[in-house]
């Protein structure tokens, strides 16, 4: 296995930093009206890469999705080194989430992991409340753009 990218040219090939704003700012929206907040922090789900049903596999399918080659997802069963695979995206995802996070605005940030409730491997954003609570009604501010009208 091995990746095909640096996390910075996988950024810069695959993530519309524009349109992943939008999303974010949709996703954190929502987590805000459904009050998904967890220890004063908003949690909202961006985007599903893996679907919980993957279980054991998601890591795979993961780096499949990070375009790592010599994932092979035809033959599960056959992968040995479960736990390197799991190591080798959580250190790869985190470099990446690292890269976007300096391209979007200091209030949100974003990870890669499990969603809580149903185990899908996501990208979530994060936004503390009480920045949230702070910059509302900022027109200029990006949060305050986002949510002024919440």
């Amino acid at each position: 296995m091995k990746q095909t990218m640096t996390a910075e040219q996988w950024v810069e090939s695959r993530v519309s930093i524009v349109a992943l704003e939008k999303d974010v700012v949709s996703s954190l929206i929502e987590a805000i009206h459904n009050e998904n907040i967890e220890d004063g922090t908003y949690i909202a789900l961006v985007y599903d890469i893996v679907s919980g049903s993957a279980g054991q596999y998601i890591p795979a399918f993961a780096l499949k999705f990070f375009d790592f080659e010599g994932v092979d997802t035809d033959n599960l069963d056959n992968i040995e080194d479960v736990e390197f695979i799991h190591d080798e995206l959580e250190s790869y995802a985190s470099e990446v989430a690292d890269i976007i996070n300096e391209k979007l605005p200091n209030e949100v940030s974003v990870s890669f992991g499990y969603w809580e409730a149903d185990g899908t491997y996501c990208l979530m954003a994060y936004l503390d409340e009480q920045e949230y609570l702070n910059h509302k009604d900022e027109s200029h501010n990006f949060i305050g753009e986002a949510f002024g009208d919440i």
